[in-house]
């Protein structure tokens, strides 16, 4: 049991320093926006976090309207698990819809929905220009 704990304890431990190290580079904990630059269904979520912890809800739903959905799933896997298949396909749809929307009508230009020129692969883009003869 200990055992068990500590190796829980040392991979939690990689996983924040790799996230620390990952969001230096890129300015983003996002897998997605990290690395390709465009921004995921997800982002937002945080941000909507914690103006909800804030109280203000109205700027929760702003950042991203679907910040309740994994607290959602996480009900049904842990005391619904009967409704959870349709559950998942119906917060998918909404989620997928929601996104749609959301690019349509802050991308690029308001945040989370914005470019980030920080991403792993614009950096690529700007070392091969740089190391390309003219």
């Amino acid at each position: 049991m200990e055992n068990n704990i500590t190796k829980k304890l040392i991979i939690l431990c990689i996983v924040y320093l790799w996230l620390k190290v990952y969001s230096k580079i890129t300015t983003s904990i996002c897998i997605i926006r990290g690395i390709v630059g465009f921004p995921c269904p997800g982002c937002g979520i945080t941000r909507a976090y914690m103006k909800l912890l804030h109280g203000d809800l109205l700027e929760a739903m702003y950042y991203n309207p679907l910040f309740i959905v994994p607290i959602i799933i996480l009900y049904f896997y842990l005391f619904n698990k009967k409704y959870l298949e349709r559950s998942i396909y119906i917060i998918g749809f909404l989620s997928i819809s929601c996104y749609i929307i959301r690019l349509y009508y802050m991308f690029p230009c308001k945040e989370p929905m914005t470019w980030n020129y920080n991403a792993i692969i614009f950096k690529i883009i700007r070392f091969l220009k740089e190391a390309m003869p003219q």
